[in-house]
């Protein structure tokens, strides 16, 4: 049975592209291992809950509990930030992988201590100890790049570039999650092959015994609806709530996510200022499993990617598509990836430009006046979701390209992206 090693410095919980492919690679026949950074204690929980009932095996690198011979977080965050400023004036192989992910040499030994055939970095921070593992056991290396963290303002940029020069050219493959995103890594780090495209769609299994669309007692407002890990200014409420005015018809707005407290005060002050307290709805963060669910209690899926970024305009996050999956029709922000997403999937929805809230207001009038128009894109979406946009469609090509590896492996063969 072939072995892979899935390293991350994201937990689980907050890590859904690495639990969706951890599942399906083991569902698939392969002995399957996740190693871990547990950095965020209060997610510690979470990780418990989804990964006792997982078909894959669970080793998190704690850093909360002293007893377990790791270091203490305050010893890692210390590291991390002398490692950054070495790293300016002398960038070795050390001290970048230090400076970029907090965990890489506890990672790397965690991984390490059991040989696989595929070690495959989730994001580019943990790509250092994957890389570090499969060269001691004389395996493959991977990634999986969920964003273009060298494109993002927000990000250590240097490093993140210096991260993708001295490993990209190793990886046997790269997966990410837009056509647009695995066009920008493979011209900006002269990769002979094109990275493959993995959506962040939803299992069909996630809405089973949902009722379609059509067959829904129809709300008497419509509802808006954002979740995600952190409700903050990412999530373009304050826009959304300023162009609730200007609509025809009476809207709520709901957003669901762990509450960044000083936005959400603001936005709580913003809906009173305007008359909307009632209109506006918080909740709590649900468990992934649910989120199908929960959503298809709304109407529209509001998509927002801030900002002129390409680390933003050529995302595609799990959101859309789990709107989708529910069957809400989608409201995006208008990016690169966002058009080719309505270009591949016609009806489904509208794009509104990020900054303009008059320009969203009108979007959002074009739906709030024909009714029949919202449920048609719900209609749609739910058809796309069943028959394109979903992972047991979309897993297709992992599992491909997984089994192309393991067969060149076994003939001593393969190519990097060197090659």
């Amino acid at each position: 049975m072939p072995y892979l090693c899935l390293v991350s410095h994201g937990q689980p919980s907050a890590n859904p592209r690495l639990v969706r492919d951890a599942g399906i690679l083991a569902e698939a026949g392969h002995n399957v291992r996740v190693v871990a950074a547990q950095l965020i204690p209060g997610l510690i929980a979470h990780d418990t809950s989804l990964t006792k009932v997982a078909n894959w095996k669970y080793e998190p690198v704690s850093f909360s509990h002293r007893s377990n011979g790791t270091p203490s977080w305050n010893y890692i965050r210390a590291r991390r930030r002398i490692a950054a400023a070495l790293a300016t004036v002398w960038p070795s192989e050390d001290l970048v992988s230090r400076a970029y992910g907090y965990a890489n040499p506890e990672l790397a030994v965690m991984a390490a201590k059991e040989p696989a055939d595929v070690f495959i970095a989730y994001q580019h921070n943990s790509l250092p100890a994957a890389w570090w593992a499969a060269n001691k056991h004389q395996a493959r290396v991977a990634l999986d790049a969920q964003d273009l963290l060298a494109d993002c303002s927000t990000e250590p940029v240097k490093l993140a570039r210096q991260i993708e020069r001295r490993y990209l050219k190793h990886c046997h493959y790269i997966s990410t999650m837009s056509t647009a995103a695995a066009n920008r890594l493979q011209e900006t780090n002269g990769l002979a092959r094109t990275p493959i495209v993995l959506q962040n769609t939803s299992r069909i299994a996630e809405r089973k015994g949902l009722a379609s669309p059509s067959d829904r007692q129809p709300s008497r407002e419509v509802s808006l609806y954002w979740f995600g890990q952190t409700i903050g200014v990412h999530s373009r409420a304050d826009q959304v709530l300023n162009a609730m005015p200007l609509l025809k018809t009476p809207t709520r707005l709901t957003l669901r996510g762990k509450s960044d407290e000083a936005f959400i005060s603001d936005l709580r002050n913003r809906a009173s200022a305007l008359g909307l307290s009632n209109q506006l709805q918080i909740l709590p963060r649900a468990e992934p499993g649910q989120m199908v669910r929960l959503a298809a209690e709304h109407d529209i899926l509001l998509g927002t990617q801030p900002g002129s970024d390409l680390f933003n305009q050529m995302a595609l996050g799990n959101k859309v598509f789990t709107g989708m999956m529910a069957g809400l029709a989608l409201a995006l922000s208008d990016t690169i990836a966002h058009r080719e997403l309505l270009a591949e999937a016609p009806g489904c929805g509208v794009l509104f430009p990020d900054g303009d809230v008059e320009g969203l207001a009108s979007q959002l009038n074009h739906l709030l006046c024909d009714r029949r128009r919202i449920e048609t894109m719900k209609l749609q979406a739910w058809s796309l979701a069943e028959t394109r946009f979903n992972w047991e469609e979309e897993s297709r090509t992992l599992l491909r390209t997984i089994d192309q590896l393991l067969s060149h492996s076994l003939v001593g063969g393969g190519l990097t992206n060197h090659d």
